[in-house]
């Protein structure tokens, strides 16, 4: 298997870090059906506002989720998790999300938004190019009273958050409890079983991931000639990561909804372990009263914490955690040039929280 590594990142390189959306509606009090009656074509037909397309879907009792040409979309009776990744302009899908739920007699309730910083933010559909503008369509596009975060150092990875409540909230359910790690230059002998070749065997790396999956329902797609992404689901619980092997930028994230990851540093570390990135960054979101001060750091004498953030914003609370490796590592170069990179085209300077 023929694999190289670019000497540094450049706009040619996929963009592969996420924008996450979760668009909650009220609580079902309709005889009209839930979001999971809609049709894969109406989704389709949605999904064409972010740029990309179906490729597999399954199903349980408590969820459909789809694997997509750019990450994932996961739909539940009141509410869709999407995220997409590249230049995909995922905002521009909001107002056809909302008319879905307007066929059902269903209004939109919460409305929760977040992103990494991205390497080449001028790539961008416009509205995606910096957080002021994607915080200004939210709010043109929803009303209510909005509230946004910044976490993380504005030189190196950080994270841009954004929260909208439009009705009370005894009146929807709450954001489900989210953890995610984004993992950048991965080591390339990890990277390298995900750049396809005809007939030829995958060993699978991911064995160690899948064997905390138990009893969830995996659909995978390996993309050619590179690249991979598998959702699995669980009833209400998912589990999603999406993977850019290539040298010069190497991305890996994970993202699940999954209980037994808050507060659970060992599962973090196991993911860091499997892949061997050179930096890391994660997030915890979490609903109610259970706070950011029971949310731990990982321990391991492999990757030193650089930065720790969070925030509240209404009923969530955010916490969020940089990473590097202690070791040295084969793309500390290409390392070094993407945090270069993002100092110099970082879109806001200082931190706020509104």
């Amino acid at each position: 298997m023929s694999f190289q590594i670019e000497s540094s990142p450049d706009e040619h390189c996929f963009e592969g870090p996420e924008k996450n959306l979760q668009v909650i509606f009220n609580k079902l009090y309709y005889d009209t059906g839930t979001l999971r009656s809609i049709s894969q074509d109406r989704w389709q037909e949605m999904l064409t506002y972010a740029k990309c397309k179906i490729l597999t879907s399954m199903s349980n009792e408590k969820a459909t989720s789809y694997i997509l040409s750019e990450s994932s979309l996961f739909v539940y009776d009141d509410r869709i998790i999407l995220k997409t990744c590249g230049t995909t302009p995922l905002l521009n899908a909001l107002d056809d999300i909302i008319l879905i739920g307007k066929e059902l007699n269903l209004k939109p309730a919460a409305v929760l938004y977040w992103r990494k910083n991205f390497r080449n933010p001028q790539l961008q559909n416009p509205v995606h190019q910096n957080f002021e503008n994607e915080k200004n369509f939210l709010d043109e596009h929803l009303g209510g009273d909005s509230r946004t975060a910044i976490l993380g150092p504005q030189d190196r990875d950080h994270f841009y958050f954004y929260y909208n409540e439009l009705l009370s909230k005894d009146e929807f359910n709450p954001v489900s409890n989210t953890f995610e790690i984004k993992m950048h230059e991965i080591d390339p002998s990890k990277a390298a079983y995900f750049f396809w070749e005809k007939g030829t065997i995958r060993p699978n790396i991911l064995n160690n991931v899948y064997e905390n999956l138990p009893n969830y329902k995996i659909d995978e797609f390996f993309f050619e000639p590179c690249g991979y992404s598998m959702n699995g689901i669980n009833e209400e619980k998912y589990e999603t990561i999406h993977i850019t092997p290539e040298g010069a930028c190497s991305y890996i994230s994970f993202e699940t909804n999954d209980d037994k990851y808050m507060n659970a540093e060992n599962k973090e570390n196991k993911i860091m372990e499997i892949f061997n990135p050179y930096s890391s960054t994660t997030i915890e979101i979490k609903n109610g009263s259970d706070g950011v001060d029971n949310l731990k750091n990982v321990n391991n004498s492999k990757f030193s914490l650089i930065s720790t953030d969070f925030a509240t914003l209404g009923n969530i609370r955010i916490k969020f955690h940089s990473y590097e490796t202690n070791e040295m590592h084969p793309l500390e170069s290409v390392a070094k040039c993407r945090q270069g990179r993002i100092a110099l085209k970082s879109d806001v300077k200082t931190r706020k929280i509104s």
